[in-house]
């Protein structure tokens, strides 16, 4: 029985190359990759935060190196003017 993985394989290709989160998923996802063919099981010897420690700094050369083009942040955490009446 193969072991459910933390980061499944996106299906249809919906992965867009540069957008932070995408980029993100796609390196936790081959670092998974390697732990579990290196007989690692998902939740016993690794977690979520472990392969997302390992992935931040290839995540971070990326955006180092321009290759990190979209960050979408939700219209609610967007800083605003201190004087504005919407808070």
């Amino acid at each position: 029985m193969e072991k459910k993985k933390l980061f499944p394989y996106l299906e249809g290709g919906s992965y867009a190359e540069g957008a932070l989160g995408d980029e993100y998923y796609r390196i936790a996802y081959d670092i998974e990759e390697a732990l579990m063919m290196a007989g690692a099981e998902p939740g016993k010897d690794y977690t979520y935060m472990d392969i997302m420690k390992l992935a931040e700094p290839l995540v971070r050369e990326l955006y180092k190196k321009g290759k990190i083009t979209e960050i979408a942040v939700a219209a609610d955490n967007v800083l605003s003017d201190p004087h504005s009446s919407r808070r």
